[in-house]
């Protein structure tokens, strides 16, 4: 069984900074690093829009950016039940019912962390579909906006915008089957082809001209 848990409000107002400060001084944080933090700390202020008329600024003396390593690890925060859910893996799994806090948590047999799709299968097809799909959206656009087929222009474009898709988190998700390796290969074939002179070359030449290996 597996568990996918968020926090609810994890970085809005769970953080107060002066209890954060105090934190970071047990830890041993001190001198230039701490006053360089409670400079980044200090005087931000927020205030919210709606229809173009703005509420007065007031000062914000909790929560840290989202992503920062200053974020939260504490357990006195609360789990936003909406957003979690159990997932069962294994065929000779009891599919136990969860509960917390008296409520029942939802099962499921899919669900996304991160950008990376789990499936109760282990099976990553899902995933390389849909990177897949990324990729070649990005290709087409590519293909009608560009008009030049240089090499090292379609390089560049290729490495810097369509190749992360198949790569992103492929460590957690890594394709075994071979037709979900097929899925994603086809739009590294597709790439290298619109590169000058190079549609009557084979796949393997293609990529020894281009420096590639093969995303498998």
């Amino acid at each position: 069984m597996s568990a996918n848990l968020d926090f609810a409000k994890a970085f809005d107002n769970k953080v107060p900074h002066k209890r954060l400060i105090r934190k970071m001084q047990a830890c041993g944080i001190q001198g230039s690093v701490l006053q360089w933090i409670i400079k980044w700390l200090k005087n931000r202020k927020q205030r919210v829009r709606i229809r173009g008329k703005d509420s007065n600024w007031i000062n914000v003396t909790s929560g840290v950016p989202q992503g920062s390593v200053l974020g939260p690890h504490g357990t006195t925060m609360l789990f936003n039940m909406d957003k979690c859910a159990v997932m069962h893996v294994g065929r000779r799994n009891c599919r136990f019912e969860c509960e917390m806090d008296n409520r029942r948590i939802r099962q499921t047999e899919e669900e996304k962390d991160l950008g990376v799709i789990i499936h109760d299968s282990a099976i990553p097809s899902r995933q390389c579909t849909e990177a897949a799909a990324k990729a070649n959206k990005v290709l087409g656009m590519i293909r009608r906006m560009v008009v030049s087929r240089d090499k090292n222009i379609i390089l560049n474009l290729y490495k810097t915008l369509v190749r992360p898709h198949p790569e992103y988190y492929v460590q957690v998700w890594s394709p075994y089957m071979q037709k979900d390796k097929d899925v994603l290969e086809k739009e590294q074939r597709r790439a290298t082809r619109m590169i000058r002179g190079y549609i009557t070359l084979t796949y393997e030449e293609r990529l020894e001209r281009c420096g590639l290996t093969t995303l498998d």
